[in-house]
């Protein structure tokens, strides 16, 4: 209506093209079925929104008056909509901005089909600290308004302007994590960081509701528990002014362009009054590289806040990140390895239905080299028992998405770079490939899958894949094997019993294969590791890229003929070695019922470890160190070709016994060390531990309809070691799937490495791999699969060999920036983030600068300095003018090294 206002009245044909379509200029909609289609989904997902909940959604009302030419059309009215990231809506003057620019941006046309008019608009914000709708709608030609508020349940509620500010601070944090691949088509806007003051402003309103935000802004719940009881929410996750909505997130936006500054200026005013905020202080201090400060400020909050598990976990973490460097043997490495190891398992004692703690514990010991003992913590972390709860919930609408009848095609249609991002990934998803490399389980972890996937990759470099599996058999299989037959035992009569102890005896004798050679990825099977053969490394042992002698070996005594520190028995029960449960579980047919009952304890299976006589050494002594560079020791850890020593037979391990524990203790260098099994256990309430001496007495039980596993005890003595008691009934789901995925991952990478090593040797001089030379059939999304495969595992030189083998492929690029920028190369750094924005600019038509691109030129510049980093790019003919802008703009940021 105003482009027809303003058009000469004196040409007729002008006035004629003046007409509307139904397009808006480069916004695409989705045409609803029904009229209110999108409203009552969005309605009935209410109750379900988790976290900040979905972007905004606005739905248009266009009345469309048949052409002169259309005499058989009628009048009809039908609607549309679209969903908003980051527009300004804090108040009822930029909503009917909005809607007057869809106006005059709507798309003109000719009169002979009719024409539409935009009649009216509501639009849809999401106030996550109310949990409620804002409902605004705007009718023209007057901008007639109407302003209310929706809960879960449909109830109208008026709206003050403490609402319109919530409402404004929800819908910018949205806008900070991102779009969804399911709201599409998507407009956003980018005014956080574009438009002048805009984020003084956001700062300013997050300050007045940030005490809120602890309570209300929670994340979403993860499916681990089977009800919303008042019992279970005491043992779910504390959520606090550390790690809420609003925290996390402003944590995101500043550190992504690496502002460390401006994050510990805006958090420190709640010092004094939270002292949990000093996490996310802390945290900023050690991206800046003040560990010094940040342990201090630590220390001084767990002093303000003794039980506060936020504080505990976060002196884990920077422990854990003060040790790397140290030497092995350090004092100051095994000091604040003791410190975070009793801070871990208090922190796993104030919340033990919470993950975070049981993966602060697995770190701290795999640093140590108890990797058995991670094992165990990683398997005793919550996890949801009732599964088919876990894959409905997953199902549920927690957006509200409507049906939809088409897409409108207006002429140009605006892309955005994050948008577009999630869209290649889908579409490299679908590509076509080799069936291994497609279905690999490691690309599709999140969450506590991949946390385990990097401790179990961890544990891998440090004492190779076979050692891993021993230790998976005797910590997870074997025990809960030996549950579970003790389990069925007690349900059997006498000659039921030795009937069924004769069918599991000839069941043991078939072992699953784990050969790397079979194209076919299948998953990790159950290994007996006293079984004499070694078919099931034999893929990985005839690798030609890892040789034999690549390998840490497991050993009881060192060099000098010292013992090593060895798992025996725990004092407080009567311990049946190893060995004697083999027998008893892989006895004949002629076993007597009396030898069968003996196995099946009326208590459960436990991994017990007593260290009170043995010195504080790591685990990892027991191992033989090469001396080789960091990419040869992680290959030589991936190789499991360590020689096993047959199971004792019969006689010896009745004369092991008589000898005792001295006898046992000098074993063979090869024999890996022994987990003692116990089948019988008096269980005894330790005496209390004096605080102030340093000890600790951890003991929690939980709820067995709640949690997949018993209840753990755990003894830690400052000056005397320690005792785990860990009874093992089954195997987390969780650990299962990361240790698949880590299997699928090892294969994958030895499978090309064999491609490598075999062109190599064809080869009578060194040539320059290419990737029709190594494999012609394979496709580029192959070789970025690969490539990603070997940046799991951290063999960071394969990766960047194989994204530079899938050639002109943009996620290829970004996957070499993130690697250049890891590392520093400023150079190589500049050239390929010059590549990606230039590939964004000419393919979709994108004005914005890349993310990846300016994290990975902040990164290097954060190492070496604005004036470094200018130097070099000055120098680098094919640089992208957004570099220099970049730079310029960090200055604006007060990012990491923009006044050196």
């Amino acid at each position: 209506l105003r482009v027809a206002i303003h058009t000469p009245p004196c040409n007729p044909h002008i006035q004629l093209l003046s007409y509307m379509s139904e397009n808006i200029s480069l916004l695409p909609e989705k045409v609803e079925v029904i009229e209110g289609d999108a409203l009552n989904a969005r309605q009935k997902a209410q109750a379900l929104f988790v976290g900040l909940g979905p972007p905004d959604l606005c739905v248009l009302t266009k009345d469309y008056t048949p052409g002169k030419l259309m005499l058989a059309s009628k009048p009809q009215r039908f609607t549309y909509y679209h969903w908003i990231l980051g527009m300004d809506s804090s108040s009822i003057y930029q909503i009917t901005n909005y809607f007057d620019s869809l106006v005059t941006t709507q798309e003109k046309k000719g009169v002979a089909r009719g024409a539409y008019t935009l009649a009216s608009l509501h639009y849809i914000s999401y106030n996550a600290f109310r949990k409620m709708d804002l409902h605004v709608e705007v009718c023209k030609p007057d901008n007639a308004t109407t302003i209310y508020a929706v809960d879960g349940s449909g109830g109208r509620h008026e709206v003050d302007d403490s609402f319109w500010r919530q409402t404004y601070v929800c819908q910018m944090l949205r806008y900070i994590n991102g779009p969804t691949r399911e709201t599409r088509p998507l407009r956003m806007y980018h005014t956080l960081t574009d438009k002048a003051g805009e984020e003084s402003r956001f700062l300013t309103m997050c300050a007045e509701f940030f005490q809120e935000a602890k309570t209300a802004l929670v994340p979403a719940p993860t499916p681990r528990h089977t009800s919303d009881t008042e019992e279970e929410k005491a043992i779910m996750d504390t959520v606090d002014s550390s790690n809420n909505l609003l925290t996390t997130t402003l944590c995101y936006y500043f550190i992504r362009h690496h502002r460390y500054e401006p994050l510990i200026s805006f958090l420190t005013n709640w010092r004094e009054s939270e002292p949990n905020v000093a996490v996310p202080i802390s945290g900023a201090l050690v991206l800046d590289g003040d560990m010094e400060k940040a342990r201090a400020l630590l220390q001084a909050a767990l002093v303000a806040d003794e039980t506060d598990p936020s504080i505990m976990l976060a002196l884990v973490e920077l422990s854990l990140k003060e040790i790397q460097g140290m030497p092995p043997t350090s004092a100051s490495r095994e000091t604040r390895l003791d410190e975070a190891l009793k801070l871990a398992l208090k922190a796993t004692e104030a919340e033990p239905g919470a993950t975070r703690g049981w993966w602060g514990l697995a770190r701290v010991l795999v640093e140590m080299g108890r990797y058995e003992w991670a094992l165990a913590a990683m398997n005793h972390a919550p996890e949801l028992l009732d599964q088919d709860r876990v894959n409905k919930t997953a199902n549920m609408d927690r957006i509200g998405v409507p049906q939809f009848s088409r897409l409108t095609t207006p002429t140009q249609i605006s892309h955005d770079v994050m948008v577009d991002m999630q869209d290649e990934v889908k579409e490299f998803d679908s590509q076509n490939g080799e069936q291994a490399l497609r279905l690999l389980s490691g690309a599709s972890l999140s969450g506590d899958g991949k946390i385990v996937y990097e401790l179990l990759s961890d544990i891998v470099s440090k004492v190779g894949w076979e050692n891993l599996v021993r230790a998976r058999e005797r910590v997870l299989v074997r025990p809960a094997e030996l549950e579970r037959e003790r389990s069925r035992t007690e349900k059997l009569s006498s000659a039921e019993v030795e009937q069924h102890m004769e069918a599991a005896s000839k069941a043991d004798t078939i072992t699953e294969s784990m050969s790397l050679e079979d194209n076919a990825i299948s998953p990790p099977p159950v290994h007996n590791p006293d079984a004499g053969d070694d078919s099931h490394n034999k893929g990985i042992q005839n690798s030609p890229g890892l040789p034999p002698h690549h390998v840490r070996r497991l050993s009881a005594v060192d060099s000098q003929g010292e013992k090593k520190p060895q798992l025996k028995e725990s004092k407080l029960s009567t311990v049946e070695n190893a060995e004697s449960a083999d027998e008893s579980s892989d006895s004949s047919a002629d076993a007597t019922p009396e030898t069968s009952t003996q196995v099946a304890s009326p208590l459960p299976t436990r991994l017990q470890l007593d260290e009170s006589s043995v010195s504080p050494a790591s685990d990892t002594a027991s191992f033989e160190d090469v001396s080789l560079s960091p990419s040869q020791q992680r290959e030589a850890a991936l190789s499991p070709a360590v020689t096993r020593t047959p199971p004792p037979t019969p006689a010896e391990a009745s004369a092991a016994e008589e000898a005792g524990p001295s006898s046992s203790s000098s074993a063979s260098v090869e024999t890996p060390v022994a987990v003692q099994y116990n089948t019988v256990a008096t269980q005894t309430e330790p005496d209390a531990i004096d605080l102030e001496m340093g000890a600790f007495l951890l003991h929690h039980r939980r709820q067995t309809r709640t949690y997949a596993t018993p209840p753990f005890t755990v003894e830690v003595y400052a000056d005397s070691g320690a005792i785990l008691d860990v009874p093992i009934t089954n195997i987390s789901q969780v650990l299962e799937l990361a240790f698949h995925a880590l299997f699928q991952d090892i294969k994958a990478f030895h499978i090309w490495k064999e491609e490598q090593k075999s062109v190599s040797a064809e080869a009578e001089q060194v040539v320059v791999h290419t990737a029709a030379k190594l494999n012609p059939e394979r496709s580029s999304a192959d070789w970025v699969r690969l490539a990603m495969v070997a940046s799991r595992l951290k063999f960071r030189e394969d990766a960047e060999m194989l994204y530079l083998l899938a050639g002109a492929y943009p996620i290829a690029w970004l996957g070499l920036l993130n690697l250049y920028a890891a590392r520093g190369d400023i150079r190589n750094t500049i050239i390929t983030a010059s590549t990606v924005q230039k590939h964004y600019q000419e393919k979709h038509h994108i004005a914005q600068t890349h993310p990846d691109v300016i994290t990975s030129v902040l990164r290097v510049m954060g190492y070496y300095g604005l004036q470094k980093v200018r130097t070099v790019q000055s120098g680098v003919a094919e640089c992208h003018p957004v570099i220099p802008n970049i730079l310029f703009d960090s200055v604006r940021w007060r990012s990491k090294g923009f006044d050196q």
